[in-house]
């Protein structure tokens, strides 16, 4: 290498040393120079050059060559900001400071959460209690555990419009409240605007406690211009005149007295009376009948009236049961019996109307009564 002079008047071709400019102004010292491929390999710790290729000075430390800049240096002494350190370089991102002629300010950071239990909380706080409330102090947007808190007064005007919901069990606002029972009514109480759900609920008393209760003073009795309606008339209650227990009726005066008549058709050539729905009915004949079957024939005597009217255009056949037709009575095959024993057969005059009446004592076998070819 050849020599190098230290300290010498700047001339046209000098490219390191300690220079003096010409005209004598200033000074300065032109550092060796090269590209990022011409450093040394191993150079003494401290050497200094200047990096033609990154346009940066760089010296050798540590084994490695470190540039003067931002880059460089964070690269050396560490970024606080990354690896969580308290010293070195902090990162910083626009929104968290600007920087405007010099002046550095605060940016829009993220709140920061304070984390914490109750219990330090108290510890902390001035009043001892992070969790009461008193003097003017306000509470909103707080939920009341009812097992915890006893809530003595609340002003419903003071809600402001909103709604204010407490939740908890029974249990609970039982013990909170001052009477000690949520569900008792007593004094001056009252229940308004309430539905009793009597699959959950129970109203126990007495019949007599219940008519003492009641304007009418007689919860179990009719009287007047009450009425009845969807009730069961209990036999214990009723005079001699009507006994429930016997479906009797006793001197009974009968005013507009009618019966109820089903309208009937045959299937099949069976004919099926239900006197339990009636003890008259009617039936226009479209087929020959070969079974008459009643069904719900009480004990006692019954009667069973019907009208029987022939078809339009081809006569139907229907008799006494000596012939076409076989009778049961409560599912007990039976010979239906005539006055004289002359028989029954209905009339065969297309359109014409029988009125036949059939009487049983004891579901036994139907005696026949018939007024026949009305036309």
């Amino acid at each position: 290498m050849s020599e190098r002079p230290i300290h010498k008047v700047e001339v046209a071709g000098d490219t390191t040393g300690l220079r003096e400019f010409a005209n004598g102004q200033d000074s300065g010292i032109i550092m060796p120079s090269g590209t990022t491929a011409q450093r040394e390999s191993n150079p003494v710790e401290g050497t200094m050059r200047y990096n033609t290729t990154d346009d940066g000075v760089e010296f050798y430390i540590g084994a490695s060559w470190v540039q003067l800049t931002e880059t460089g240096v964070e690269n050396l002494i560490g970024d606080a900001a990354a690896d969580g350190s308290t010293k070195g370089v902090a990162s910083f991102t626009a929104t968290e400071f600007v920087i405007t002629s010099g002046n550095v300010a605060l940016g829009s950071i993220s709140p920061t959460k304070i984390s914490g239990t109750t219990a330090e909380f108290n510890g902390a706080l001035s009043d001892g209690d992070f969790a009461t409330l008193a003097g003017t102090e306000t509470v909103s947007n707080k939920t009341f555990d009812t097992g915890s808190q006893t809530l003595v007064t609340i002003d419903l005007s003071d809600v402001g419009g909103g709604t204010l919901a407490f939740t908890g069990t029974t249990a609970e606002f039982n013990a909170a409240l001052s009477d000690g029972s949520f569900t008792t009514l007593a004094g001056s109480e009252s229940l308004q605007n309430k539905t009793i759900d009597l699959g959950l609920n129970t109203l126990t008393g007495s019949t007599a406690e219940f008519n003492s209760a009641l304007q009418s003073e007689d919860f179990a009795f009719l009287t007047a211009s009450q009425t009845m309606s969807n009730k069961q008339i209990d036999d214990s209650s009723l005079g001699t005149s009507f006994d429930a227990a016997q479906n009797a009726i006793e001197n009974a005066k009968l005013k507009g007295y009618s019966e109820t008549s089903q309208t009937l058709s045959s299937t099949a050539g069976t004919l099926t009376v239900s006197v339990a729905a009636g003890n008259t009915g009617t039936i226009t004949l479209t087929e020959n009948i070969s079974t008459l079957a009643f069904t719900n024939v009480p004990t006692g005597f019954a009667t069973f009236t019907l009208q029987i009217t022939q078809d339009a255009s081809t006569p139907r056949l229907f008799d006494d049961g000596t012939t076409t037709t076989t009778y049961t009575v409560n599912g007990s095959g039976q010979t239906p019996q005539t006055a004289g024993g002359s028989g029954f057969a209905v009339s065969t005059t297309t359109s014409a109307v029988d009125i036949v009446t059939f009487i049983f004592l004891d579901a036994g076998a139907p005696k026949i009564q018939a007024l026949q070819d009305f036309q």
